[in-house]
């Protein structure tokens, strides 16, 4: 997304909660704009693909086969030493810089491929498993493993024996929006059921 953009809040419809926000994204009339560009037929590939439509559908889907246990030998990567792992790692964090990265000419930007990911809305999480013990940790440093229910029991079905996973702890609505309220009353409620980990 290059150039300025305009957020403009909805009214909800008189059916609708009151709660609940709508969004617009508008793209300003600037030089990354261009009025002319059929954004379809420039791009018609998908973003998580980069795939054709006429691709997708010519395409047969091979039978599926069951997955292979993945078996990881770290000892055998090259420069790998054997080490305590480490008592507590920062989350992976955006980084805020001036401009994105790229050409500085607005025509050439439309042409550069950009990929997005889901900002979910919820806690960070880092999971710690070491020997079948696992403990979840905020971004804070707080362990709260027991306030996230049974979600800890999840992780005791990993391949692994050691790991550290970064990730956001939300509930989704029933459009499978992550919305900080519910996670907030499903902790409050010990609904510990309803909540999901995305890493």
């Amino acid at each position: 997304l290059n150039g300025g953009w305009m957020l403009a809040r909805l009214k909800p419809k008189p059916s609708e909660d009151e709660g609940k926000k709508n969004w617009l994204l508008f793209k300003e009339r600037d030089l990354a704009a261009d009025a002319k560009l059929d954004i379809l037929e420039a791009r018609p590939e998908s973003v998580k693909s980069g795939r054709r439509i006429e691709e997708l559908v010519a395409t047969p889907r091979p039978a599926a086969r069951p997955a292979k246990p993945v078996v990881l030998k770290p000892g055998g990567l090259p420069g790998a030493v054997k080490a305590q792992a480490p008592a507590r790692i920062e989350p992976q964090l955006a980084t805020q810089v001036p401009k994105p990265p790229g050409s500085e000419h607005p025509a050439e930007k439309t042409r550069e491929t950009w990929l997005h990911e889901i900002k979910f809305d919820g806690y960070r999480t880092m999971a710690h498993l070491a020997d079948g013990a696992v403990k979840l940790i905020t971004r804070a440093g707080l362990d709260w493993t027991k306030r996230y229910g049974d979600l800890p029991h999840a992780f005791a079905r990993l391949p692994c024996r050691d790991a550290i996973i970064d990730g956001e702890i939300v509930v989704l609505d029933a459009k499978g929006i992550s919305r900080f309220a519910l996670l907030q009353d499903a902790l409050a409620e010990g609904a510990g059921n309803k909540l999901h980990f995305y890493a």
